[in-house]
């Protein structure tokens, strides 16, 4: 099993779960569950047709399916955020 030396590819998921969020016109969201080892565990995949994630977890809590889509919801801040200036930068041009 990989356990040491991931620091890489952790970079490269988080990069690609970051890129995903910001380009993607949709996301869907699922979860399937499953025993392992007598205990119960959690898939949950993200993505669109262009990508795809998947995250393990022991917990279907509140606080273990928000700190999955805390990404998606900074990505959808960020969104609002550069709409709402893209807006005000261009009726503060028109009004020039």
């Amino acid at each position: 099993m990989l356990s040491t030396g991931l620091d890489g590819l952790v970079a490269e998921d988080e990069a690609v779960f970051r890129t995903g969020l910001e380009t993607a016109r949709w996301i869907s969201v699922d979860d399937t569950s499953a025993r392992h080892a007598g205990k119960n565990g959690l898939v949950t995949q993200l993505g669109d047709r262009r990508f795809t994630l998947f995250r393990t977890a022991m917990s279907k809590s509140r606080r273990a399916v928000l700190s999955l889509l805390q990404p998606l919801c900074d990505a959808h801040r960020q969104a609002l955020d550069l709409k709402r200036t893209l807006i005000w930068w261009y009726d503060g041009d028109l009004k020039a």
